[in-house]
């Protein structure tokens, strides 16, 4: 089956495009930047059933050839991060839902069934004391706060109800809210809470957590969730349609990463974690998710996070990964804006 793919040289979007070619479909991989579809087209895979575009959302909305006779459209281009979308609200709200809700407007208008939508399981987070800190929220609540906290979050549930009133009986429109994601990728990330720990303890500096690591996050692999979306484009759309899935492995505290994270790095390298402790300044997210639906739609987490951060350690020792590109994204995520110098504030979207 023919499947488009926005953001397919991003963290999750590569992942995808691999699994996707190894599985045979035709895969259209759309990605404005350059450089980074460049480095996907030379990583060793099956490349004979992918088309490799780049070109920006609004370029690909206007290329109606690229989205006809398709059988999906997984969505994962977008503002990904909480910092940019803090600093960038309007632009935020412009990509993440009227492009977004464009997008899947011309898909369906030239024939395309299914359209799974890059959500966020920030979307349920409860501010750190809150009474509901410990509930565990299930696919079908709402957010408890009836707004997000954060202008991502915001942005992903507004994508979420504008995309839901698309849907009908010749098109499925799929959310998929995806927890912290880790592990290694094509492309990597290293903004995200768990990878950028592991490379700093790799790195031998210290990690700063805040308030004792309390708050819960759902964590994922990033191969489980490109699993997950390969999963939901190959069920029958009576299953899916107009739902939600929230893609987790388990939830876990922050302080518990990083004793799992400290063990790995001690059995493999022989040192551990050098913790530094604070107070953050800012507004901190927790919260607690169900992924039973999607376990009851047939998917089953396959990754999990000791052998997820042993992969990533074994890349790094083995120069497996791009290194001077860990250090230009390096550069980048420790500018002065606050977000990025705090673990526990980093993004919790892989796209």
């Amino acid at each position: 089956m023919k499947v488009v793919i926005t953001g397919a040289a991003g963290y999750v979007g590569s992942a995808l495009t691999v699994l996707l070619a190894m599985k045979g479909h035709h895969v259209v991989a759309v990605d404005n930047d350059k450089r980074r579809l460049h480095c996907l087209a030379a990583f060793p895979f099956p490349r004979d059933n992918v088309e490799f575009h780049s070109c920006s959302l609004e370029e690909l909305i206007r290329r109606l050839e690229l989205l006809s006779d398709g059988h999906a459209v997984v969505h994962l281009a977008g503002i990904s991060s909480d910092s940019a979308a803090e600093q960038a609200p309007e632009l935020t709200r412009r990509v993440n839902v009227d492009l977004a809700v464009e997008l899947a407007q011309a898909a369906k208008s030239v024939g395309t069934t299914k359209f799974l939508l890059a959500s966020t399981i920030a979307i349920y987070q409860v501010p750190v004391g809150h009474r509901l800190e410990h509930e565990i929220f299930r696919e079908d609540d709402q957010p408890p706060l009836g707004t997000p906290i954060g202008v991502y979050a915001q942005s992903k549930l507004a994508a979420e109800q504008a995309l839901t009133s698309l849907s009908n009986a010749d098109f499925t429109v799929i959310m998929l809210r995806k927890g912290s994601l880790y592990g290694y990728s094509p492309i990597m990330r290293w903004d995200l809470v768990i990878n950028r720990m592991t490379l700093n303890a790799w790195k031998r500096q210290s990690v700063l957590l805040h308030d004792l690591g309390a708050v819960w996050r759902p964590i994922a692999h990033v191969e489980d969730a490109a699993s997950a979306y390969l999963h939901l484009v190959e069920l029958p759309p009576w299953r899916t349609n107009g739902l939600a899935f929230n893609l987790l492995e388990r939830n876990a505290r922050l302080s518990e990463v990083c004793l799992e994270t400290d063990d790995v790095l001690r059995h493999m390298l022989g040192r551990g974690i050098e913790l530094r402790h604070g107070t953050s300044p800012l507004t901190q997210r927790t919260g607690r998710v169900s992924g039973e639906s999607l376990r009851r739609a047939g998917w089953r987490p396959r990754r999990f996070l000791r052998e997820g951060l042993a992969e990533l350690l074994r890349k790094l020792e083995t120069r497996d990964i791009d290194l001077p590109e860990v250090l230009a994204q390096e550069t980048q995520v420790e500018q002065p804006s606050g977000l990025y110098q705090m673990i526990n504030q980093t993004t919790q979207s892989g796209d």
